[in-house]
C-alpha cells in the first residue's frame, strides 16, 4: 500500500479502532472463555517476546530490517529445559484464534478477530486483564498490505498521555520476484496535543517515515535494500545506507 493511500484511509481506521476498543476493552474474560472453548489444537514457541504474535507475527519485514529483533521458533516438544514463551490456540478449521505471550510467567493474552470486516483485528490484554493494544492487518490476494498498531492509552482520553501517544504503521509493496518493499510510519496519534506539548521546550514536530526500497544492484544475489528517512514536515529525503536483509523473505 502506498503512503498517500494509507494516510487518506487512516482517519477511518482510527475511528474503527476506537470502536473496537470501546466494545472489547472489558471483554478479556469473555474472549478468553470463548477462545478456550473453541480450541482444538495448540502450538508452542520460544523467542519473539514483545513483537506482534511472535513466531506468527504478520509483519514480514520488521525483523529483517531492525537489528536484535527475532520472531522466535516453534518447539517440537516442551521440556523443563526449554520452556515456551508462547502458546498458540487453533480452532477446528486450524485457524489461529488466540495466543498467550510469556506463557510460563504472566500470560499476556492476544485474541484474533477475523469476522468483523475486511480487516484482521488483534487485541491484547495484560495478565491483569487491562487493555494493551489494537493491531489491524489488511490482506489483498493473500498478501499483507499494511499493519497498524495502536498501543496502550491510545483511546483512553487521559489528558496527560495524549501528547505522548503515537501509532505505528507498516506499509508493504510486493514485487514480482517476491521481494517486499516497506515503509514505517510512526506519527503522533494526536498531533495538535503533541505540538502543544513540545512547544513548551521549543521543539519542532517533525513527521518522519522510514522507507526500505529494493537496491538497484540486480547483479548481487543478496537481498539488498536502500534505507531512506523522509521528513514529511520539511519535504526532505535522507539516504541512510544500503543493507542486506537478515533473512530470506517468503
Amino acid at each position: 500500500m502506498k503512503y498517500q493511500e494509507f494516510m487518506e484511509l487512516f482517519p477511518r481506521l482510527k475511528t474503527k479502532a476506537q470502536a473496537i476498543y470501546d466494545e472489547y476493552k472489558d471483554q478479556n474474560n469473555n474472549l478468553l472463555s470463548s477462545a478456550m472453548n473453541s480450541t482444538t489444537r495448540k502450538e508452542y514457541a520460544r523467542g519473539g517476546l514483545g513483537f506482534g504474535l511472535g513466531y506468527y507475527w504478520a509483519n514480514p519485514v520488521k525483523d529483517c530490517v531492525l537489528g536484535g529483533v527475532h520472531r522466535g521458533r516453534l518447539l517440537k516438544r516442551i521440556s523443563t529445559l526449554k520452556k515456551p514463551d508462547w502458546e498458540y490456540l487453533f480452532d477446528k478449521d486450524d485457524v489461529l484464534i488466540a495466543a498467550f505471550e510469556n506463557f510460563t510467567l504472566y500470560k499476556a493474552m492476544h485474541f484474533i478477530l477475523r469476522d468483523i470486516d475486511e480487516y484482521t483485528w488483534e487485541i491484547s490484554f495484560d495478565d491483569d486483564g487491562s487493555f494493551n493494544r489494537v493491531c489491524i492487518t489488511y490482506y489483498c490476494n493473500n498478501q499483507i498490505e499494511f499493519e497498524l498498531t495502536f498501543d496502550t492509552h491510545s483511546f483512553e482520553e487521559i489528558e496527560e498521555f495524549l501528547p505522548l501517544v503515537s501509532y505505528e504503521a507498516w506499509l508493504f509493496e510486493h514485487l514480482e520476484d517476491g521481494f517486499i518493499e516497506a515503509e514505517c510510519v510512526n506519527y503522533p496519534l494526536y498531533p495538535e496535543k503533541t505540538r502543544e506539548y513540545i512547544s513548551k521546550f521549543n521543539w519542532p514536530l517533525y513527521l518522519i517515515r522510514q522507507v526500505y526500497k529494493r537496491h538497484s544492484d540486480t547483479i548481487s544475489e543478496a537481498n539488498l535494500y536502500d534505507h531512506y528517512e523522509i521528513n514529511e514536515t520539511l519535504g526532505q529525503c535522507r539516504f541512510m545506507g544500503t543493507y542486506t536483509f537478515l533473512k530470506e523473505q517468503s
